[in-house]
């Protein structure tokens, strides 16, 4: 892993040429890019799977309906990994919404939601493992009450010695969204259950490793708009 100090360019992420650059707490540094492997988990198979019927489902809608999309991807921006903002196509807008939907077991919608903000970023404060009885493993998050549904993500265990966590190790373990529409979600989550579902791994087996959680925020406000997902915000926990 080579470091390097540059007095043309003072941020850059991403892979050029086999080589990828990015950041950690020592600064910047270069690395090999590495292939990640495309598992075919059940649950990853149902998303390609979804994804296929919601491509084909995109190109029976009018020009018009399209022509909404695009509109709203216009006002609903993401920022990427050097917090440049940037935009979805319509069709990419599409599909998001859709999945999310679909996650949270909702309906496919053809139609845009109205223009709404993206929503509120949500921050992990702690994640910690209580004793019990009964166990539990839970993930302290802010702000709280959240009026919205949250994606949490997790890693399975790594060394402590791993600083660099590629975005392709979180795999989402479960979808919380509130009793009803316009509802909130109260912290902590207790996420054992999910976590072990996800990963078949007792909470023992955790001492001494580390692991990466991330939440979305995802807009749950009313049924015809719930599915707008905002930016992933990350936490590493060394247990």
């Amino acid at each position: 892993m080579a470091k390097f100090v540059s007095q043309i360019v003072s941020e850059i992420r991403g892979s050029i040429n086999g080589v990828t650059f990015a950041r950690n707490r020592y600064g910047l540094y270069a690395r090999a890019k590495a292939s990640p492997v495309q598992p075919r988990t059940p649950a990853q198979t149902a998303r390609r799977a979804q994804l296929t019927v919601l491509s084909q489902r995109w190109r029976t809608l009018d020009e018009a309906v399209r022509a909404e999309w695009r509109a709203f991807s216009d006002e609903l921006r993401k920022s990427d990994t050097l917090g440049q903002q940037y935009r979805l196509s319509g069709l990419q807008s599409y599909l998001q919404f859709n999945l999310w939907r679909a996650l949270m077991g909702l309906t496919p919608q053809d139609n845009p939601p109205a223009q709404l903000p993206a929503p509120t970023p949500v921050s992990i404060t702690g994640v910690t493992i209580v004793a019990g009885p009964p166990v539990e493993l839970n993930l302290a998050f802010t702000p709280t009450p959240y009026a919205g549904a949250l994606a949490v993500w997790a890693t399975a265990p790594i060394s402590r010695g791993i600083n660099f966590i590629a975005p392709s190790k979180y795999r989402i373990i479960s979808v919380r969204r509130p009793a009803t529409f316009g509802g909130t979600l109260t912290s902590p989550l207790n996420i054992l259950a999910d976590y072990v579902a996800k990963y078949n791994i007792p909470t023992t087996e955790l001492t001494g490793k580390r692991v990466a959680f991330a939440l979305t925020p995802i807009s749950h406000a009313a049924a015809d708009s719930a599915g707008v997902a905002g930016q992933r915000t990350t936490f590493v926990k060394d247990f």
